[in-house]
């Protein structure tokens, strides 16, 4: 389960974003949990490969139930998508 504050997870999962200047999907490090503007969650981070900042949308609740349905982000891994 997600931190009651929203701003660390409990434990450490791996989080996966897309980043635009990669152009692919890559693992997110240092992510932390915002508020948007309109009141929904967002994860913010920098790339685990060019180090350059990575958002997305969706809180630390979305990205645990994903890795307990088995969903893309259930881990890190080395697929690339074709743009």
């Amino acid at each position: 389960m997600a931190a009651g504050n929203g701003n660390q997870p409990d434990a450490d999962v791996p989080v996966i974003g897309y980043c635009v200047y990669c152009r692919s999907r890559q693992p997110m490090h240092g992510a932390i949990q915002v508020c948007t503007q309109r009141g929904g969650h967002a994860l913010k981070g920098h790339c685990g490969v060019c180090g350059r900042a990575m958002y997305r949308l969706g809180g630390w609740d979305s990205i645990v139930a994903s890795t307990q349905r088995g969903g893309r982000d259930a881990g890190v891994s080395s697929d690339t998508e074709h743009a």
